[in-house]
């Protein structure tokens, strides 16, 4: 074999063991991602195993008062108002006499269409947020710094706001989140008694 020959042919292997080297280069990652790939899918299959009663409640839908029946009006109503009164009231202090003055929500909001939609609204992206989006501080944040204040600054200019103003206010603020809790309940079934017994969406 002539030296020509010989240098041709560790050339060709030169070549070879350049592109082996290549397609190591791009299979390596590959292999190194499959112990973590493996990881991940034994997880997601420990998951569907689960009995669907361990899997967290889906987010709620959104309120729609249009079309509700009088039987998911009366319990939205119930559950408003227990938020108003635990979440809004007692933790924020922002409705009634547990407000600041002059700012905040009146004890009479019940009767305000325009405020019972946007404390609605408010209430179950509250539940969102906090009930159902574990460790989302981002939408945390946002409700804390966007969407309350938000309510809280259209309330002036609200009908309730506007009631509010004719008000005089008591001596000793009350510290209840209702003005009148009788009227609270003429309020809810006078509301129940326009509605039909089944939902008016087809």
């Amino acid at each position: 074999m002539s030296r020509d020959d010989l240098a041709s042919q560790v050339l060709t292997l030169a070549q070879d063991l350049s592109r082996i080297q290549d397609q190591l280069r791009e299979v390596t990652p590959r292999l190194d991602a499959v112990p973590g790939l493996a990881a991940a899918v034994e997880r997601l299959s420990h998951q569907l195993a689960q009995p669907s009663g361990d899997k967290p409640d889906p987010s709620p839908s959104l309120w729609d008062w249009t079309t509700m029946s009088r039987q998911a009006a009366d319990d939205a109503w119930q559950e408003l108002v227990e938020w108003v009164t635990d979440v809004l009231g007692g933790y924020y202090g922002v409705v009634g006499g547990t407000a600041k003055i002059g700012r905040g929500i009146p004890t009479c909001w019940y009767r305000h269409w325009d405020l019972v939609l946007e404390l609605s609204w408010l209430c179950q992206d509250w539940k969102a947020v906090f009930q159902h989006e574990a460790n989302n501080t981002y939408r945390a944040g946002e409700w804390h710094d966007r969407w309350l204040p938000g309510v809280l600054g259209r309330v002036a200019d609200s009908s309730a706001g506007r009631c509010r103003a004719q008000h005089v206010d008591p001596p000793v603020p009350s510290r209840g989140v209702v003005d009148n809790a009788d009227d609270l309940r003429r309020v809810i079934a006078a509301d129940l008694a326009t509605r039909p017994d089944h939902s008016t969406i087809n």
